[in-house]
């Protein structure tokens, strides 16, 4: 889900059909975008031999490179970013907020410790009510509208 967020919020650069009617003049960009456990934002990485490199030989830039067809450019929408340390996925969330940031994109990134991918999706419990909180401090410091 996060990822197909991501990709939808990457700005379009041609029409991928003809205008039929006046709903094709209207942006199909969001005005915002918010991943939850984003995932495949970043470039593919060699685990093993990243974990047998020296902590001093690292490239960091590598390591958090986002995805070759991902484009984050000052015109995607501003994005917050909610992922657990200990989420398997954690380098795309990371990578994301990284090409925001140096494309000069609003971006917010939250990481809790412990949780894995989806750690708090449990949907019997409820939803994670500090994940929304933060959400919903976001929209509100972005302005968003709140539907009565």
């Amino acid at each position: 889900g996060a990822n197909l967020v991501a990709r939808s919020s990457a700005p379009i650069t041609m029409n991928s059909y003809q205008k039929v009617d006046e709903i094709d003049d209207l942006s199909p960009v969001q005005d915002a975008t918010i991943l939850i456990y984003p995932a495949y934002c970043d470039q593919p990485t060699n685990e093993l031999r990243w974990k047998n490199i020296k902590p001093s030989h690292k490239d960091y830039n590598l390591r958090y490179a986002l995805a070759e067809n991902l484009k984050i450019t000052k015109s995607t929408p501003p994005v917050f970013i909610y992922e657990m340390l200990d989420d398997s996925h954690i380098t795309s969330a990371i990578a994301y907020f990284l090409a925001a940031r140096d494309a000069g994109v609003e971006a917010e990134l939250h990481v809790k410790p412990k949780g894995g991918h989806g750690g708090g999706m449990n949907f019997r419990k409820g939803p994670d009510p500090v994940r929304l909180q933060l959400c919903v401090d976001w929209l509100d410091r972005m302005n968003f509208p709140r539907n009565k």
